[in-house]
């Protein structure tokens, strides 16, 4: 699996959101096998340059985390440069041109990118910054917040290739559930021992399914059975969500419209991914233990 990186995870963003995105990349790298794309193999993008700087900050974190990512990047997949001049390509204009946030544009050099790399016939993603206004918007929850993810497939079609999608990779559990390339990622998926997974629709990745709706008063992340499920207004942590259980069948096997579970991520105190995570005193008596299956 080779990784494409993103030119505005040094353009845009403060220091904090940097050395965030850089732990990111190199978790990828480091736990999950992804192999970057070398730095010289990029056109149009310096990435040395854009490395001289963190390398060279008085923040030692940064510092480390950037010289680890300079080595993924020195030691990463060259490819042969593709003979396909031209191609047919959609979400690169959306994410690539920064004109609108005071950069350049990078969408011509990312998408001959982007072909150098698929010449190698492996799998290839792209690890992406998130900046609202360019692929996610932020809908406020009291003190929490929800972020609907805009973009999370790339298409290309050229002669030599065919038509290839390349995912868009957030977070490195992207990698291990790829629903969650459009999905908040601390979601709860299938599994043994989750009670109450997050069941995503079908055709989750086309357009035409809406991820996130206004259920209740409130945005909520929407599975195959209509259930919406809301970031607590109240909460700053994410450690459960609440579930607004909308199928009247669902309603009479658990007893209750609304139930709140434990978030993938959330720290052992809090109880096992998917789990019930706490009953309100009015619910206890009306709660009958009944759970759900994808």
């Amino acid at each position: 699996m080779i990784g494409v990186l993103d030119p505005a995870f040094f353009l845009l963003g403060s220091p904090e959101q940097l050395l965030h995105n850089m732990n990111f990349i190199n978790k990828c790298c480091r736990l999950h096998g992804v192999k970057l794309l070398s730095s010289g193999s990029y056109v149009g993008i310096d990435w040395k340059h854009f490395l001289r700087g963190a390398i060279g900050s008085a923040n030692q974190d940064l510092k480390q985390s950037a010289c680890e990512l300079r080595q993924y990047l020195n030691n990463g997949y060259k490819p042969p440069r593709s003979d396909v001049a031209r191609c047919w390509r959609r979400g690169f204009t959306q994410l690539f041109d920064l004109t609108g946030f005071g950069q350049g544009n990078w969408e011509s050099g990312m998408a001959q990118t982007v072909l150098n790399a698929l010449s190698a016939g492996e799998q290839v993603i792209l690890l992406l910054s998130k900046v609202p206004g360019r692929n996610v918007q932020v809908h406020p929850v009291g003190h929490g917040k929800m972020e609907e993810i805009t973009r999370w497939i790339l298409y290309v079609q050229a002669r030599t290739i065919g038509t290839r999608e390349i995912a868009c990779m957030y977070h490195a559990r992207n990698l291990q559930e790829k629903w969650t390339i459009r999905y908040d990622w601390r979601l709860p998926a299938p599994g043994r021992g989750v009670d109450y997974p997050f069941c995503v629709p079908v055709h989750w990745w086309k357009g035409n399914v809406n991820a996130l709706r206004t259920i209740r008063s409130k945005p909520a992340f929407v599975d195959r059975f209509g259930n919406g499920w809301v970031v607590p207004s109240e909460s700053r942590h994410g450690h459960h969500w609440d579930v607004h259980i909308m199928g009247v069948a669902q309603q009479q096997n658990i007893g209750l419209n609304e139930l709140n579970v434990v978030a993938h991520g959330a720290p052992q105190d809090q109880g096992h991914e998917g789990a019930l995570h706490h009953l309100t005193k009015s619910k206890h008596p009306h709660f009958s233990g009944g759970r759900w299956q994808c």
